[in-house]
């Protein structure tokens, strides 16, 4: 009958042996590779810095990502990125820079949270921390024209009109008619808070009237959401124009795209490459077939 010194020996074994082999093969190696498997954190560090083992495998600590056997520091929002997993925040995705999901803002902190639901307290900053189709009405989100309000968020009006049992239809309609006209009241009593130019907006909202500049709209400008003046229009004064066609007086800035302002004339003038067009009252530059931009 085995003894217990016998029985000990034999349940340690497999966990001695495993431990040497690992220390011998990280020795031999000069540390273990992401992904190896390891017994100690020295066996990671020793090759890779900003490692640890876990579970029994070489990894990279919880602010690094893995990347050509090396661990880099995860991404911070607005930061240039490859894949979601180079972003630092667990509610970020990456999408040229790392942003916060749709379902979360990103708050003065730079951290992502989710999204509060109308009738609650907006967050920091108060123009896109609300749900979609929700903007910060003074100090509470509350839905935009044309949605009603539920518990987590704000369904549109006409998407819904014709839901629930027919029975109950006429009553539905009238409640409903009402209900518009009332919100209607109230928005006009209150005010509804729209974004000027290069303020924050939320390109995640659906309703069209976010921006509060005519021919402005919600993009993203370098990993932050701002009210910017479409392409085919330039910001002046607080108001968006119309770019200046080939041969208008202008100022830097002002010009249609593939375009830029003569220093000397004053005037736009088309980019190497491209012409005006049409060739009589040009309203744009427009891209010479046969150009060879390595012609000098």
């Amino acid at each position: 009958m085995a003894t217990l010194t016998t029985i000990t020996l034999l349940l340690l074994f497999p966990l001695v042996s495993f431990y040497f082999e690992v220390a011998v093969a990280a020795s031999a190696a000069g540390g273990v590779r992401l992904g190896g498997a390891c017994a100690i954190n020295t066996n990671c560090t020793v090759n890779v810095t900003n490692s640890e083992c876990k579970n029994k495998t070489c990894q990279c600590l919880s602010t690094f990502f893995s990347q050509s056997n090396t661990c880099q520091a995860k991404k911070a929002l607005g930061t240039a990125c490859k894949g979601n997993v180079e972003c630092s925040d667990a509610n970020a995705i990456c999408s040229n820079n790392c942003k916060c999901k749709t379902s979360h803002y990103k708050d003065s902190t730079n951290n992502c949270k989710p999204r509060i639901a109308p009738t609650n307290t907006c967050g920091n900053p108060k123009n896109t921390s609300c749900v979609a189709n929700a903007f910060c009405n003074a100090t509470k989100c509350a839905c935009y024209k044309g949605f009603e309000t539920t518990k987590t968020g704000c369904n549109s009006l006409a998407s819904s009109w014709f839901e629930g049992d027919s029975f109950c239809f006429l009553q539905d309609l009238i409640a409903r008619f009402v209900g518009i006209w009332l919100l209607f009241v109230i928005n006009i009593a209150e005010g509804v808070e729209e974004v000027a130019l290069n303020k924050d907006c939320d390109v995640a909202q659906t309703a069209s009237d976010q921006c509060s500049i005519a021919n402005s709209e919600c993009r993203d400008d370098s990993g932050t959401d701002k009210c910017l003046c479409e392409t085919t229009h330039y910001a002046n004064g607080g108001a968006c124009v119309l770019r200046k066609s080939p041969k208008v007086s202008c100022a830097s800035g002002e010009c249609v795209t593939h375009a830029s302002c003569d220093s000397g004339t004053s005037k736009c003038v088309c980019d190497a490459g491209y012409d005006p067009s049409p060739t009589i009252s040009p309203t744009m530059c427009k891209f010479k077939l046969g150009y060879n931009a390595l012609v000098t």
